[in-house]
C-alpha cells in the first residue's frame, strides 16, 4: 500500500495561513476602491476583479480537505488520483 508523507498539522496549518493571508490581501483594495471617484460600471468591475481571490481562497480549501480525505483511507499508489 501507498502510504503519503502527509502531515494533519502541516496541512491544516498551511490552510489557515493561506485563508488569513487572501483574506487580508482581498481586503486592501476593496475599501480603496469603494472610496474612489472612479465611475460605478468601472468600480463595480474592478471589485469583481479584485474578488476573484476568493475563488483562489475556496479552491485552495477544497485542495486541503482533498488531501486530508485522501490520505485517511487506505488507497493503493495512484488508484484514486490518476487522471485517466
Amino acid at each position: 500500500m501507498c502510504q503519503p508523507a502527509i502531515s494533519k498539522v502541516d496541512i491544516i496549518v498551511t490552510l489557515v495561513l493561506n485563508v488569513v493571508t487572501d483574506i487580508y490581501l482581498i481586503c486592501i483594495p476593496v475599501p480603496l476602491l469603494w472610496k474612489s471617484s472612479l465611475r460605478p460600471l468601472k468600480k463595480a468591475g474592478l471589485i469583481i476583479l479584485f474578488s476573484g481571490g476568493l475563488f483562489v481562497t475556496v479552491a485552495g480549501v477544497l485542495r486541503c480537505v482533498l488531501i486530508l480525505s485522501v490520505s485517511t483511507r487506505t488507497v493503493p499508489c495512484g488508484e484514486e488520483l490518476s487522471l485517466t
